[in-house]
């Protein structure tokens, strides 16, 4: 069982992730807008943070990881190539490039930032569901946390049960065997 500050660990290194992806999406969007070449960039860290996640699961199990990294980068969490949903968004900002790039650009890191996070909380789930010592896991927020994401915080969940996300969440589970457990590492209140 994960500490409390095991998790906050793992949400930290999930976090710098993130950032570090937006940043290097920034940087190849400067060089060219070329939506293969940001689908590279975001499908590294989306790697990156599935595999820190998968890691992590195997860590706290104290078993081999079972998950495969590689199947969590270069899709979106729908199941598209990242590609789609990059060239529409490039498309549009080549149109209106001078009036909406702000905007748009805050567009592609919200997509990053989201994805590479879904990545990283996918493996996370997968290895919840591989590890038979947890059948359940508990949504740990890192405040400020929005509204939506404070109900849904503090409780149980099956392991099979989804993860209820938004855009920018930046909420982690952190697995638990039983109510027991999370209670004992304060994980629910």
């Amino acid at each position: 069982m994960p500490t409390q500050a095991q998790a906050r660990s793992h949400y930290a290194r999930q976090k710098g992730i993130v950032l570090r992806a937006i940043q290097a999406v920034r940087a190849a969007l400067r060089v060219r807008r070329d939506a293969q070449a940001v689908a590279r960039v975001t499908a590294t860290f989306q790697f990156a943070s599935a595999k820190a996640s998968a890691d992590t699961m195997a860590e706290w199990a104290g078993t081999p990881s079972t998950v495969r990294p590689t199947a969590f980068a270069g899709w979106t969490a729908a199941g598209f190539p990242l590609t789609d949903p990059l060239d529409a968004i490039l498309a549009r900002i080549d149109a209106e490039v001078d009036t909406r790039a702000a905007e748009m650009l805050r567009e592609i890191d919200r997509l990053v930032a989201s994805e590479v996070a879904d990545a990283g909380r996918a493996a996370s789930q997968a290895a919840i569901v591989a590890e038979p010592l947890w059948t359940n896991y508990v949504r740990m927020l890192n405040p400020p946390s929005c509204a939506r994401c404070a109900i849904l915080a503090g409780r149980i969940y099956r392991d099979l049960e989804a993860f209820q996300r938004h855009p920018l969440c930046d909420c982690v589970m952190v697995p638990v065997s039983d109510w027991q457990e999370a209670n004992d590492s304060g994980l629910v209140s």
